[in-house]
């Protein structure tokens, strides 16, 4: 049930919204699960003016890999030219797990994640599945990145070239050309020892150093020809205890906290510095989450006394913009929330559950 929209401080919205059954949010839309099982689905926008049904797609497929077979049972939607999927399985009586992720600009195949074993064990792999046949094709193929056995993490640039694999326990990082079918533990192709790494945007990737005192060394390397440009050195690690230090979003931006909480964006494409006017870095511990497109940071203060989650206050960091939007919530206390999370890139959902199992949601949009 739509209940209504309201103008908050800050230019800040928020929807109302009251669903019995078995609903769930999926990047962006809401699912409504029509069975127990949860293998009928019906999917909805949230619009300005409510909810609007929208066309549902099913598949169901089988994916070997690694000598198991994988019961691929895939449901989905498109909103807005974009692919609405967020879709996971466990084989019954062992180890496997398949899990699929949207891609940007594709509506016609998602990514599919494989995965077996448990602790020393675990082995991931990836491959890009077609929606329309249900087959698959080995990103990896002819690379050796198809050979490894211990692999438990795989990050893609959001063009799908490049890939970095995190193996033995994280302690070694590979980078994988897609294109040009190549495989290399990153100090042979950054040039240095890397103790974190990720894609920036387009050819650019950052990475850093850590020494034995928490001092950050941040580089960036155009992975099409490995010039490096030295962007800090020698910066400490931000901890709660001193409230001030650097906190890597492995994105484009890093956050530089001052002595005094005060807070700048280091623009690592640019090496510009940028101070954000009217924010400081909460203090203590502090929930954060940043969104899908990572260009905003949610911060929550909480209230332990209360029923629930107790978010008495919300900020949205724009990493874009260089602003920050802080809105202070009533009524959350009366009311028993559960989760918060990014509904889609601009909007927040915070999940309230009553007693006879009805959801309650309230979407902030921050931003268009």
């Amino acid at each position: 049930v739509w209940l209504g929209t309201s103008e908050l401080e800050g230019g800040v919205t928020v929807q109302y919204l009251r669903l019995t059954g078995r609903w769930d949010d999926e990047n962006g839309i809401l699912c409504h699960w029509r069975d127990e099982a949860r293998t009928d689905a019906s999917f909805y926008a949230v619009t300005d003016r409510g909810l609007q049904k929208l066309e549902a797609h099913h598949l169901i497929t089988t994916v070997t890999w690694n000598g198991a077979d994988y019961a691929i049972d895939l449901q989905w939607t498109v909103w807005e030219d974009t692919l609405r999927v967020q879709a996971f399985g466990k084989q019954p009586g062992n180890d496997t797990y398949w899990e699929v992720s949207y891609l940007e600009g594709h509506t016609d195949a998602v990514l599919l994640r494989l995965s077996r074993g448990r602790g020393e064990d675990y082995n991931e792999y990836a491959m890009l599945l077609d929606l329309s046949t249900g087959e698959v094709t080995d990103l990896f193929a002819d690379t050796g990145a198809e050979q490894m056995t211990d692999v438990v993490e795989i990050t893609f640039s959001r063009d799908l070239r490049r890939a970095i694999f995190s193996c033995d326990n994280g302690k070694q990082l590979y980078l994988c050309d897609l294109e040009k079918k190549t495989l290399a533990p990153v100090e042979e192709v950054l040039g240095g020892q890397a103790d974190g790494v990720w894609f920036i945007a387009g050819d650019m990737a950052g990475w850093y150093t850590m020494d034995v005192n928490y001092q950050y060394t941040c580089f960036i390397t155009d992975l099409s020809d490995g010039s490096t440009t030295l962007r800090f050195e020698n910066q400490p690690a931000y901890q709660r205890e001193q409230n001030q230090g650097v906190v890597f979003l492995e994105g484009r931006y890093v956050l530089e906290v001052l002595a005094n909480r005060q807070t700048a964006l280091l623009d690592l494409l640019t090496g510009d510095r940028m101070p954000v006017e009217g924010f400081v870095y909460p203090e203590g511990d502090s929930y954060t989450r940043i969104n899908s497109t990572g260009d905003k940071i949610l911060f929550l203060a909480m209230e332990m006394d209360g029923d629930g989650l107790g978010i008495s206050e919300l900020t949205v960091l724009d990493l874009e913009q260089g602003t920050a939007t802080a809105l202070s919530r009533e009524g959350y206390d009366v009311r028993h929330e559960v989760t918060v999370s990014w509904f889609d890139e601009s909007r927040l959902v915070i999940r309230a559950q009553e007693s006879d199992g009805t959801q309650l949601l309230s979407l902030y949009q921050f931003g268009a």
